[in-house]
């Protein structure tokens, strides 16, 4: 027939010291006495750090307990009144008895309800050292931080000053609890604030962290679910941005708005694209998941788990493009600047070969109007104006004047400064277009970079050589441009034009990139 066996737990005191050491670090701990008063629905939170007298005391404002409710607290490990309550965040009971784990020896509660009697606090203690809690109505309260109407006050005692230094100076506990709370920091559903205790002491509010980048999704997203046979209602809340400039960005996740995960990446079920990118930032909050005792890590099982993870997963495809999309603007950027300290390193170029251009063409007598045919890399890039009748009329390099003789000659200044008349774009091309690697508008010195060509793509990911590939191009486009315009200006006819055009293109090129240490 077989029988039911009670389970029975033959030595209390270590199933307890067990409990105790749940958390994998002090902070972890700490962050149960915080969200403690926010189970019992506190908005201002106060946080006092005492070196000399070992302790750290929070107090909040929460709905507080009496007598019944404080002294039953040890009794109910493990049966948290508030399991099943929608919304609520205790559901265990095993945080109370974290403060081992804080560095701490002992534990003290003092407690009220708003219109109980004023002059009485409900009292607990809880001490490592001590079998049994101790509860008690009490007049006075340990360490006074001023008196209160209804709400909690938790302190604990005997944290050793080095252990203090290391985990719960004010400025630690400033930068954990406001990223662990982030989101109802954010929305102003809780305050908080830190500072040491005595004569002196001065609060500093504790703040949401703020995220660098794009926001690129803001939204929250409804979900239904069953939960012990009764349809219950739950969100995720997504807060997120993209950051090209940061290497090890996270999104994080929480519960109710209490940090669980310092990462995303920690769901197998997730891609690490882009959740463990480093280029994605921000918070997932939500309402509606089980966690594990130590509340570090959901229970990853049930319909709701899958429907979380799912809600997560739809959003890859979009996260992905906009995580591209920044990025290549980002890239975009950067090698324009590239670009414009190529064009500088250019006119260093040219002050070297002082006079050798205008050596490299020959001028003939005859025609107004002189055309020029591309000859060189025909594939590769075009030119818009090529056969433009009259040079511009803003020369400003070169006058006109008689010669003894009485005939008019050109008296030619050279252009020093290449990079003032040249702009590079780094642009996506039209369908028609799409073959060329680059394209020049002489009338305007632009010169455009075909984003999409597939030589461009290649070298996306070779910082170096993708710099060597828009060298080459925008020495070519240069050579090309300074060419024709002596061409045009001195009416002069091109001899040889595809050997000097390649002559000028290698003296930029190896010159440039010489000079920008691409060598």
């Amino acid at each position: 027939m077989g029988e039911k066996i009670k389970y029975e737990f033959g030595d209390t005191s270590f199933i307890i010291n067990q409990i105790q050491h749940l958390y994998s670090n002090p902070t972890l701990a700490f962050k149960e006495y915080l969200s403690n008063a926010l189970d019992n629905n506190a908005s201002d939170i106060n946080i006092f750090v005492s070196k000399p007298n070992k302790m750290i005391i929070i107090q909040d404002n929460g709905n507080g307990m009496n007598y019944p409710e404080l002294s039953s607290l040890p009794k109910r490990i493990g049966l948290s009144s508030k399991r099943g309550i929608e919304n609520a965040r205790g559901e265990k009971g095993f945080g109370l008895l974290s403060y081992p784990s804080v560095g701490a020896k002992q534990c003290q509660i003092y407690s009220k309800k708003e219109g109980e009697n004023a002059k009485t606090y409900n009292y607990l203690r809880m001490s490592y050292e001590e079998d049994d809690a101790f509860a008690d109505e009490v007049s006075t309260m340990a360490f006074q931080t001023g008196d209160f109407d209804h709400g909690t006050r938790v302190i604990l005692n005997g944290i050793e000053e080095e252990f203090i230094n290391r985990y719960f100076i004010p400025s630690n506990i400033k930068e954990f609890a406001g990223d662990i709370f982030a989101p109802l920091l954010r929305k102003d559903e809780l305050r908080a604030n830190v500072g040491y205790f005595g004569k002196k002491t001065k609060l500093i509010p504790i703040n949401a962290p703020k995220y660098s980048g794009e926001n690129v999704l803001e939204d929250i997203i409804d979900i239904e679910y069953e939960k012990d046979g009764n349809r219950m209602k739950g969100s995720v809340e997504l807060h997120l941005f993209v950051n090209p400039k940061g290497t090890s960005e996270k999104v994080k996740h929480y519960n109710k708005g209490v940090k669980v995960l310092n990462s995303m990446a920690f769901y197998d079920e997730l891609s690490e694209i882009p959740w463990g990118s480093g280029k994605l930032a921000g918070e997932v909050n939500e309402n509606f998941l089980t966690l594990t005792p130590s509340r570090e890590a959901p229970v990853r099982e049930g319909k709701r788990y899958a429907s979380f993870i799912n809600i997560l997963k739809e959003q890859e495809e979009y996260l992905n493009e906009e995580i591209e999309k920044l990025r290549t603007d980002y890239q975009k950027h950067e090698y324009e600047e590239f670009a414009a300290n190529y064009l500088r390193a250019i006119d260093a170029v040219v002050r070297d070969m002082k006079n050798k251009l205008p050596t490299l063409v020959r001028g003939r007598e005859g025609d107004e109007k002189q055309k020029v045919t591309d000859d060189r890399d025909s594939g590769g890039s075009t030119h818009m104006g090529d056969e433009r009748e009259e040079p511009p009329k803003d020369l400003g390099r070169d006058t006109v004047k008689p010669s003894e003789a009485g005939k008019e000659e050109y008296i030619r200044r050279a252009r020093k400064i290449i990079s003032s008349f040249y702009e590079t774009k780094f642009d996506r091309f039209e369908l028609e277009k799409e073959h060329l690697r680059s394209e020049l508008d002489e009338e305007y010195g632009l010169i455009r970079i075909n984003t999409d060509h597939a030589e461009y793509n290649e070298k996306k990911n070779d910082k170096k050589g993708l710099e060597k590939y828009i060298a080459l191009i925008l020495s070519k486009e240069v050579a090309y441009g300074e060419f024709k315009r002596m061409v045009k200006e001195m009416k002069m006819e091109p001899i040889e034009e595809a050997h000097n055009l390649t002559e000028i293109i290698a003296e930029f090129y190896n010159k440039g990139t010489k000079y920008m240490g691409l060598k």
